[in-house]
């Protein structure tokens, strides 16, 4: 039997400890390696730097073999979202024996354990009684924690917290698939070249102060030509100044009353938004003004971007219908033939996929797969509006996987 593992991911951009992690997964015995990565928009609720097919490509080229999409709104959506849909997507793929996946402390009992705590019926009271006013939903499940469980400091690290959600929805699922870790060399959020293995965050911030050449030794040759054609063909780097300003000009323009229906919004925060952005004359001076104790740098970046796109609360509890096929390398084909005959999600190639795919449901069915096509349509024509050359709104739908020949 042929092995294969998952990697749930961003590649924003892909650097040298993204292949560390897709070569520890053909090390430890897999034989092909599917990414579920984010389209175009990813967890920090920002545009990814690199578009979706670019960063397939690059992927492909450092070893991945199949890369399907992590869709929108769950790409752009906190811990539990993300790890939910990514988890879900594998599981319904068929053929996904392991889901590795990088965390601070490599420890896969330790964050198992955790998972398992979290489940019981205990934690889910606590955290539902302290989930309220000004208490975010990580501070909230790391207090409910420590009452009933002790302090663990694995709860403050990010790519543990993520790890624990991919655990939980493993569980929940009943799912077949072994979860498994590697130890991160460096906080995601390090904003320097740190080490063998440094942050994305470190690689875009030399992006896009301009100093992309000291970038070229922390990722494969391939990684950094495909980024260096991109910026050629006015695609790269995604300009932050445009999404900042579209996120201005809407708000500005925007009903408290419609901002106050979006997912991450509650507490009086529209009302905040539409009267600072009045004022403010940047995105960073936004985020700045509106921040609270409650509401992260991240969650308001979130909140902001399902604002404009009118993501509501609902929209999260949906189930992608289908993924989308961003690059295959040889033995890509050979899975992704398998995963068309087999899996319980439909892989779309271009946009008449994705119509045959809606209309082919139950009503109930197609009224959520409409939704969550309109809300992919919107990032999309979002995201073309962030490019160096800006580019009519169904760019992407036109753009073709890349499959290695």
């Amino acid at each position: 039997m042929r092995r294969t593992s998952a990697i749930i991911c961003e590649f924003n951009p892909l650097h040298n400890g993204h292949v560390r992690l897709i070569r520890d997964a053909k090390d430890k015995g897999s034989d092909r390696v599917i990414c579920i990565m984010s389209g175009n928009f990813v967890q920090r609720g920002e545009p990814a730097i690199a578009d979706k097919y670019t960063r397939a490509k690059a992927a492909i080229l450092a070893g991945a073999d199949l890369v399907l999409e992590l869709p929108m709104p769950f790409s752009a959506a906190s811990a539990e979202y993300f790890a939910c849909a990514g988890v879900e997507i594998a599981e319904r793929l068929g053929c996904v024996d392991e889901l590795v996946f990088g965390s601070e402390n490599g420890d896969i009992k330790a964050l198992t354990e955790i998972a398992e705590n979290q489940l019981s019926t205990d934690f889910i009271n606590r955290f539902r009684r302290l989930y309220t006013g000004e208490n975010g939903y990580a501070a909230s499940a790391q207090m409910a924690y420590e009452e009933l469980f002790g302090k663990n400091d694995a709860l403050s690290c990010p790519n543990n917290i993520l790890g624990i959600e991919y655990i939980k929805t493993l569980i929940r699922l009943k799912s077949n698939i072994a979860p498994r870790t590697i130890a991160r060399e460096n906080n995601y959020s390090d904003e320097e070249l740190l080490g063998e293995f440094p942050s994305a965050t470190a690689l875009r911030k030399l992006i896009l102060s301009g100093e992309m050449e000291k970038t070229a030794s922390q990722m494969p040759s391939s990684s950094y030509d495909m980024l260096l054609d991109a910026k050629e063909n006015g695609l790269f780097p995604c300009d932050n100044e445009k999404y900042g300003f579209a996120v201005l000009s809407s708000m500005r323009l925007s009903d408290p009353a419609s901002i106050a229906m979006c997912e991450g919004i509650s507490g009086g925060l529209e009302n905040r938004i539409v009267q600072s952005a009045l004022s403010c004359v940047a995105y960073t001076e936004l985020l700045e003004k509106i921040a609270t104790k409650k509401y992260t740098d991240a969650r308001l970046r979130r909140a902001l971007l399902f604002s404009l796109l009118g993501v509501i609360p609902s929209d999260m509890a949906l189930k992608p219908f289908y993924v989308n096929l961003l690059a295959a390398g040889d033995e890509g084909r050979e899975l992704l033939s398998f995963v068309r005959k087999n899996a319980m999600i439909a892989v779309a190639t271009k946009m008449a996929d994705k119509k045959s795919v809606i209309c082919g449901l139950d009503d109930i069915a197609r009224a959520d797969a409409s939704r969550l096509f309109d809300i992919e349509k919107k990032a999309e024509a979002l995201y073309t509006l962030c490019l160096p050359n800006i580019k009519e709104a169904g760019f992407f739908e036109k753009m073709i996987p890349f499959v290695e020949k």
